[in-house]
């Protein structure tokens, strides 16, 4: 395994393309996607990833229709964060895309956009604050 990859699990059937870097304590369930291909993946620590995730660092939808050019970006997952089963992220502009630490994403959300610290993102794209 790279020194870039420190989880505490990886489940078979996950594929880890390109620059990917994850930290300690990380779980990442079966059959996920974590693509670095076009720019850095940062997942940081004791973040959980729910099987069948896909996390992508370009989108080409709007070239795909010729209407546009593959979007590429950084994507940093926080700390502490869970994504939930099916969920995908993929960015819709160039730059970066960041999750903030303590973020709980849904199973099967969409995320194309930041969510700051200490929020929930829903299946139907709400982005509601954590009550502490």
């Amino acid at each position: 395994m790279s020194e870039k990859i420190k989880a505490r699990f990886i489940g078979s059937g996950t594929l880890i393309l390109g620059d990917v870097t994850i930290e300690d304590g990380c779980w990442i369930g079966y059959y996920c996607l974590l693509d670095g291909l076009n720019a850095p993946l940062i997942i940081k620590e004791k973040s959980v990833i729910a099987s069948f995730a896909a996390i992508y660092t370009h989108n080409t939808m709007w070239r795909d229709i010729e209407m546009g050019k593959k979007i590429i970006a950084k994507v940093v997952i926080g700390k502490n964060v869970h994504i939930g089963h099916g969920a995908v992220i993929v960015p819709k502009r160039d730059g970066e895309l960041t999750i903030g630490d303590h973020v709980i994403i849904h199973a099967n959300a969409v995320v194309s956009d930041n969510i700051p610290p200490w929020h929930i993102y829903t299946r139907d794209g709400k982005c509601l604050p954590i009550k502490k």
